[in-house]
C-alpha cells in the first residue's frame, strides 16, 4: 500500500519516464535513511524540499526536456566525429577504400546504383521503423513517456528528409537536377558512407542515458 502511494504521488508529479524513475529512486531513498514513521506526508515534504514541490518539477521538467534533447543532439554530432578516431576509424577507412574501389569499378564497367540506393533506403525506414515500433509497440505499456522520444522523431526525421532530397534532386532516373552519371555515381557512393556513419552513431548514442533532475 505505501509502496503504490508513492508510485501515484511521483507519478502525478512526472511526465516523463526517465524523470518518475530519478525521482523515485530518490524518494525511496530518503525514506529508507529516514527514522521517521512512513506517511504520505513525508512524501509530499521530500518532494518539497528536494525537488521544490510537484508544480516546480513539472515546470522544471519542461525545460530539462529541451535541455537533454539539446544533449542528445550535441552528443549525436560527437559520436558522428568520434567515427572518424582510431581505432573506430576503422570502419570509415573501410568505407572509402570500398568507396574508391566502386567509383573507379564503375568508371570502366558503368555503375548500377539500384541495389546501393534501395540499401540505403531500407536503413532509413529501418531507423525510423524503430521509433515507431518502440514508441507505439514495444512502449505502448509504460505509463509514461520517455524523454528520448523527441530526439528519436526529430534524427529520424532528418535522416529520412536528406535522403529524400539527395534521391529525387540528383538520384532517381527522374531527378530534378540533370548530372552526369560519373556525379550520380559520386553522389549515391557518398551518400552510402554518410549513412553508415549516421546510422552507427545513432546506435551508439541511444543507449546512453542523461540526468533530467538533480536533487
Amino acid at each position: 500500500m505505501q509502496q503504490q502511494e508513492v508510485v501515484q504521488v511521483i507519478s502525478d508529479a512526472t511526465k516523463y519516464r526517465e524523470t518518475y524513475d530519478e525521482v523515485y529512486d530518490h524518494v525511496l531513498s530518503r525514506l529508507a535513511a529516514s527514522n521517521q514513521i512512513y506517511t504520505l506526508a513525508l512524501v509530499n515534504e521530500i518532494l518539497l524540499n528536494d525537488f521544490g514541490g510537484k508544480t516546480e518539477i513539472l515546470a522544471e521538467e519542461n525545460v530539462y526536456a529541451k535541455n537533454i534533447n539539446k544533449q542528445y543532439f550535441r552528443a549525436f554530432k560527437e559520436e558522428i566525429l568520434n567515427t572518424f578516431k582510431w581505432p573506430t576509424a576503422m570502419a570509415n577507412i573501410s568505407l572509402i577504400l570500398f568507396w574508391v574501389f566502386l567509383y573507379y569499378s564503375s568508371l570502366n564497367t558503368g555503375f548500377n546504383s539500384k541495389p546501393l540506393t534501395a540499401a540505403i533506403g531500407v536503413i532509413v525506414i529501418l531507423m525510423c521503423l524503430f521509433y515507431y515500433l518502440k514508441r507505439y509497440y514495444l512502449d505502448r505499456k509504460s505509463k509514461k513517456p520517455s524523454i528520448k522520444y523527441s530526439f528519436l522523431q526529430a534524427s529520424t526525421s532528418i535522416g529520412i528528409s536528406f535522403y529524400v532530397f539527395a534521391f529525387f534532386w540528383f538520384i532517381s532516373k527522374d531527378s530534378l537536377v540533370d548530372i552526369d552519371n560519373n556525379l550520380k555515381t559520386i553522389i549515391v557512393l557518398s551518400l552510402f558512407c554518410f549513412t553508415s556513419i549516421y546510422l552507427r552513431a545513432f546506435i551508439k548514442l541511444y543507449g546512453k542515458k542523461f540526468t533530467v533532475l538533480t536533487a
